[in-house]
């Protein structure tokens, strides 16, 4: 699932699909899915004799950082629900925790020193995180760009061993299985993550064998006319000739079948860290550390290898499997207070709609409105903070508003994906918050706003 748009009450109201039709608000199904975690952990730290005050844990939530500001408000909200207050809880971006734990690990500190620049990849099964940061002087970490990245995961690797199933036993029939098999279908993806995994780029002499549930295989004879269905068949991929041969309960094809389903994410992966390394603030970058669950696998790691060979890869293991682990280990060590980013870049434009004096060469598209003899123009974008601009963590930016005759008493903040929006109504702009001021009003001409960066 996406949590993409840009409207929290949108959010809020959106409804999640099951397997078996069925609809429901996905704020209920995060709320309850946090809920079971946080009264799983609460039995077993109990069951294990641990003596601990509810009010003093802290929970950590983990979000994707290619995630807008109302997607995390989203999951915020759902926690919430499940019962987590908001004084017991801090969100932290999935690669932020992996860059913390890679930084605090005894075995790559050596790694770490000031002036160096990296990127981390947080390649997990959903999107892969990009941020990049440069270590400043002390302990702290100045981010280099916004974090950005796509639906790039490892899940996009199996949709294509998927896809490659439904050649075999027919796309509406890998959908029947899905719909009335929902456990089996369930240990099929588990098979053919593990399989995946266990491949290697310069392994190409064995054919690649993936476990079939046997509940599939029932459903295929009934479903075929002809109960001797060849064990063998034929496909093309990209203008070559691959042989998928069925046994018992397994499946087999080349390894190189098998890698190819690779090729799209891998390529997307490699075109999006070619531009940042290929970019003025990219210059300088000589370390990629790749985390999350994907970079397990050995094609991605060795592709990005081949492709940067003057940058060193490396993933915050301690032993071969547990890049997916960096996440949760980071986690623990930014909710006991270990912050390194002291720098963050602007995801957005932020500021305030105000009313200005018309200015023919500022407001020129705009017709102006009359107001007790004065022509303005309303729906006026007051940038605070420009997008890409750095922001020190704790920093304050002040901002007088102009207190009109008129003024209702709401201020609407907006957020723009250009650098220097004009209009709070342009395409590129929406509000995300506002405040109220209760009368009466100061009685000076301006309003002072402070605005504190988390």
């Amino acid at each position: 699932m996406q949590l993409y748009k840009k409207n929290l009450d949108d959010l809020r109201d959106f409804q999640l699909t099951a397997k078996n039709g069925k609809t429901m608000y996905g704020l209920n199904v995060f709320s309850q899915s946090i809920r079971y975690l946080k009264d799983a952990f609460l039995r077993h730290f109990e069951e294990a004799g641990f003596k601990c005050e509810k009010q003093d844990i802290r929970w950590v939530l983990t979000v994707p950082a290619i995630w807008p500001e109302e997607a995390i408000s989203f999951m915020r909200k759902a926690a919430e629900k499940a019962g987590i207050i908001e004084q017991q809880m801090k969100i932290c971006l999935e690669p932020e925790a992996a860059t913390i734990f890679t930084y605090e690990s005894e075995s790559k500190k050596h790694l770490f020193h000031p002036g160096r620049k990296f990127i981390v990849v947080d390649a997990g099964g959903g999107t892969v995180d990009v941020t990049s940061y440069e270590v400043l002087k002390g302990k702290g970490l100045k981010e280099l760009f916004p974090p950005s990245g796509g639906d790039w995961g490892g899940n996009r690797v199996n949709e294509e061993f998927l896809s490659l199933l439904g050649v075999l036993f027919g796309t509406d029939g890998l959908k029947e299985f899905r719909r009335s098999n929902s456990s089996e279908y369930h240990e099929l993806e588990k098979s053919i993550e593990i399989s995946k995994g266990m491949l290697k780029d310069d392994d190409d002499d064995t054919d690649f064998t993936l476990k079939i549930p046997s509940a599939l295989w029932n459903m295929d004879r009934h479903r075929s006319e002809n109960n001797n269905k060849s064990n063998e068949i034929i496909i093309e991929r990209e203008g070559e000739t691959y042989r998928i041969k069925r046994k018992t309960d397994k499946i087999r094809f080349s390894r190189k079948l098998a890698k190819a389903c690779f090729k799209q994410p891998i390529s997307c992966i490699l075109q999006h860290l070619r531009s940042l390394l290929n970019c003025s603030t990219g210059q300088g970058i000589e370390l990629i550390i790749m985390a999350g669950g994907f970079s397990n696998s050995m094609i991605l790691l060795d592709a990005v290898k081949k492709a940067f060979p003057n940058v060193q890869v490396v993933t915050p293991h301690f032993q071969e499997g547990e890049a997916a682990w960096s996440v949760l280990r980071g986690a623990v060590y930014f909710g006991h207070g270990s912050n390194l980013i002291e720098y963050r870049r602007c995801k957005k434009t932020y500021g305030f709609e105000i009313t200005l004096p018309y200015d023919v060469k500022r407001h020129g598209e705009r017709q102006p409105v009359k107001v007790n003899g004065e022509n303005r123009c309303f729906k006026v974008f007051k940038k605070i903070i420009e997008k890409n601009e750095p922001l020190k963590e704790n920093e304050t930016r002040t901002e007088t508003v102009g207190i009109e005759p008129d003024w209702d008493g709401n201020l609407q903040f907006y957020a723009s994906d250009k650098k220097n929006p004009v209009f709070t109504d342009e395409e590129s702009s929406w509000m995300f918050g506002k405040i109220h001021v209760d009368k009466p009003f100061p009685k000076r001409s301006g309003l002072e706003i402070k605005i504190f960066s988390a």
